[in-house]
């Protein structure tokens, strides 16, 4: 627990600082993909009152925006203040990633998540609007769930694991690939937790498809 802490404060306290020393203006600030992300979102894309046309909009998958649309009500459309609360979820990606870290071997916990909490491309990208800090803390999560199956041998978590690999994807389409590809390696997984009996496998690795198609469905339908 305090190990947690540490971790998020000292990446909050980092991430702030740099932000302190950024010139926030979004006339300047904003360019290339970060306009585009910044635009979209004041046009509601993926919204049913979005500005936007239906056929450029079905390009690209909605999670992103949404979350810009999200933090620019929240807000009001200041950039300073959405830009904070990207550096508060990223400063909880570090202690996810430091919790990913303990499961494997206890004693990577504090470095792994301080080096997370310093990482240059990290700090940069939760100043950014872009997708990568909300894409990479819905992913890592996932990751995290499937450790605390590994850990538990609560089925559950399998599950939760699915749902979140779904949302990563709901936010970028590259992870796709990677909900069939992650078939193998839960089956594995369910083997090496002494569970070797294929009928109560199949309904296990079914649900967890199902747990991630669910976020991209209507993705999938549209398309």
């Amino acid at each position: 627990m305090k190990a947690g802490l540490l971790i998020f404060f000292t990446a909050l306290t980092v991430r702030i600082i740099n932000l302190i020393f950024l010139d926030l203006n979004p006339d300047v600030y904003l360019v290339e993909d970060q306009r585009f992300y910044w635009e979209w979102s004041l046009k509601f894309a993926y919204l049913p009152w979005s500005e936007i046309s239906a056929n450029i909009l079905s390009e690209r998958m909605p999670g992103a925006f949404l979350y810009f649309e999200t933090l620019q009500w929240l807000t009001n459309k200041n950039l300073f203040l959405v830009l904070l609360i990207q550096s508060i979820i990223d400063s909880f990606t570090c202690v996810i990633i430091s919790n990913c870290a303990y499961m494997i071997n206890y004693r990577y916990k504090l470095y792994t998540g301080l080096f997370a909490s310093f990482s240059p491309l990290l700090i940069i990208l939760s100043s950014q609007i872009l997708s990568d800090t909300l894409f990479l803390f819905i992913f890592v999560s996932s990751l995290y769930f499937l450790l605390k199956y590994k850990q538990s041998g609560a089925v559950n978590f399998i599950y939760l694991s699915g749902f979140m690999l779904g949302l990563a994807t709901f936010t970028r389409a590259a992870t796709f690939p990677f909900i069939f590809l992650s078939l193998p390696v839960i089956y594995l997984l369910i083997k090496s937790n002494n569970n070797k009996d294929l009928l109560k496998t199949l309904p296990i690795l079914f649900f967890f498809l199902v747990s991630a198609i669910i976020p991209i469905a209507p993705r999938l339908y549209d398309n």
